[in-house]
This record gives structure tokens, C-alpha cells and sequence, in this order.
């Protein structure tokens, strides 16, 4: 099921300063996560980590945002403990976060990592817009595990390509 043609609310409620800055940071500190559900579908999700003495601006972005969530903090292998702001809701995702995307585009190679990702979140949400739920169909499997084989590729460093 193409996805190019869906149209669902902006509910993005933000300035431009801030639209441009969090584009910025999510650029070099987020990360574009595809897990597979139980029903076979995308399990789609943004995460941003930080060390736990800079969870203010985790806590700052949730705030800007009204929505997602700030753990932690978790301890780590090199001793300095990190906390998360995600967001896992996919209605947020779908009305919230693609909308702030397209207004403010990134500039990396995450931007690539983004459009398959949103494809996943928008696949997912035209499968609950109705709240009916159902199995995944084959083909829906296939693109989920697809999407998430892409992104992990993408994240790969390449020096080559340098």
C-alpha cells in the first residue's frame, strides 16, 4: 500500500528558532528506529541519548514538543550514565514529527535514513487511523523488514564514500 498519497493533521505547535535547532541536534544526536510488532507491522520511533549531566535538554525538547518521554538515566560501559527522549506514539509521529521534518528538512545522510522511515510511520498509521486492528499482510512484513535493513545499512560508516 503506497503511502505518497495520505494526508493526516499537523499538529506541530512550534517556533522557527526552534524547528531549525532541533533539526540541527536531531541531525547529530537522534536516531530513526524501525522494530517489528507482533502483527508483523513497523514498530517506528525516534530516540535522542545524552549523558545524564545534560538531561535538561532532553527535558527541553519533550517540553517544546508536549509529547514523547525522558528515562533514565542508564548506566554505561564507559562509566557516564546517559538518558533517552523518544517518541513511540505513532499518532505523534505521524501528526507531529513528519510535519516538523518537512518544515525542517535535516542536512546529513539521516535525512535519507528519514524517508524510509516515514514511510513506516505512515503505513502504521493508516493501519490504526480507523482503530480497527488487523494482521499484517505479507507484503507489509516484507516492507517493514526491508525498511529496517535499509536504515542499519545506511547507518554503516563508509570512509570510501568520504
Amino acid at each position: 500500500m503506497s503511502t505518497n498519497n495520505l494526508q493526516y493533521p499537523n499538529r506541530l505547535h512550534i517556533d522557527d528558532k526552534f524547528g531549525s535547532w532541533f533539526s540541527g541536534f536531531f541531525d547529530g544526536e537522534g536516531s530513526f528506529i524501525v522494530n517489528k510488532c507482533p502483527n508483523g507491522l513497523g514498530s517506528p520511533r525516534i530516540r535522542i541519548g545524552q549523558r545524564s549531566d545534560d538531561q535538561q535538554v532532553l527535558d527541553f525538547i519533550k517540553n517544546k514538543l508536549c509529547i514523547g518521554n525522558v528515562t533514565g538515566p542508564y548506566p554505561t560501559q564507559k562509566g557516564k550514565p546517559v538518558s533517552f527522549y523518544q517518541v513511540t506514539n505513532n499518532k505523534h509521529l505521524a501528526e507531529i514529527i513528519i510535519p516538523l521534518f518537512e518544515a525542517y528538512p535535516l542536512h546529513s545522510k539521516k535525512s535519507q535514513e528519514y524517508l524510509i522511515w516515514k514511510e513506516e510511520v505512515l503505513r502504521k498509521h493508516s493501519y490504526f487511523i480507523n482503530g480497527i486492528p488487523r494482521k499484517a499482510t505479507k507484503e507489509e512484513v516484507e516492507l517493514t523488514q526491508k525498511s529496517k535493513l535499509m536504515i542499519e545499512k545506511l547507518r554503516k560508516y563508509n570512509y570510501f564514500q568520504v
